[in-house]
């Protein structure tokens, strides 16, 4: 089977554990403006989800060095600390 074939937000809005969906606002593959917007949408107000945004993150989590494409996952760095307290944190729900 297909990973496309998978209706993921039918599946995940049938979910009753909690949900922690995170977001870079500079992943240019999943992009906050259109896949995180849509993720709310559907979603709505499940009251088992946790959605967070941050800034100037690419698709790894990781600082943005602004050029929008593959070569910056390239550059070393480190996943903030405040998404690893904001996943900590959710665990420890």
């Amino acid at each position: 089977m297909s990973l496309n074939a998978i209706d993921t937000g039918k599946l995940i809005s049938e979910l009753e554990i909690p949900i922690l969906i995170l977001q870079g606002d500079a992943d240019f593959q999943v992009k906050a403006d259109v896949d995180f917007l849509a993720w709310q949408d559907y979603l709505g107000t499940h009251m088992n989800v946790t959605y967070k945004l941050y800034e100037n993150l690419n698709h790894l989590f990781m600082p943005s060095n602004g050029k929008l494409d593959v070569s910056e996952y390239n550059t070393p760095g480190n996943i903030p600390d405040q998404v690893i307290l904001d996943i900590a944190t959710f665990l420890k729900k």
